[in-house]
């Protein structure tokens, strides 16, 4: 899923504190920072901690892992650690939409790049994704959350 499946490495510079995003303008600042995957869910069925299997119709549609990251630089590129593996592009955070354009997914160069749009809010220092498109790590009706990461000392 956008999950993006699953997300990426933990860095350990967060800059996520309880900020809410609003409608209009660039909100690329509100998702800024390294974030973990805490969540799954389909329409329909029960939201499942990760690491979990998404189950619908007796088939793993997704799934996500324990360390499952995303890091939003503030040069607008991002980076994704999943089960499945490394990706990487740009993306922007515009009102309520992220688009994340992927030049790497999975470890493959995508020509054309593989865009990806999603609605998202963050409250409580939680950011929560819900895709608009179809694709590999993002499916209409999925619902995933994220946490900030926190490197150990």
């Amino acid at each position: 899923m956008f999950l993006l499946k699953r997300l990426f490495a933990v860095a350990g510079l967060v800059i996520i504190a309880g900020c809410g995003s609003s409608s209009g303008g660039n909100q690329n600042a509100v998702v800024l920072g390294t974030w973990i995957q805490a969540t799954i869910a389909q329409d329909g069925s029960s939201t499942l901690r990760c690491p979990a299997n998404l189950v619908v119709g007796g088939a793993i549609v997704d799934s996500c892992g324990t360390n499952d990251t995303i890091v939003f630089n503030a040069n607008g590129t991002f980076t994704q650690t999943v089960i499945a593996g490394s990706s990487s592009g740009t993306y922007n955070a515009s009102g309520n939409t992220l688009t994340l354009t992927y030049t790497i997914k999975n470890g493959v160069t995508q020509n054309p790049a593989l865009i990806r749009v999603a609605h998202f809010t963050v409250t409580n220092a939680t950011l929560s994704v819900r895709p608009l498109t179809n694709g590999s790590n993002f499916e209409t009706g999925e619902t995933l959350t994220f946490g900030p990461a926190v490197t150990p000392l």
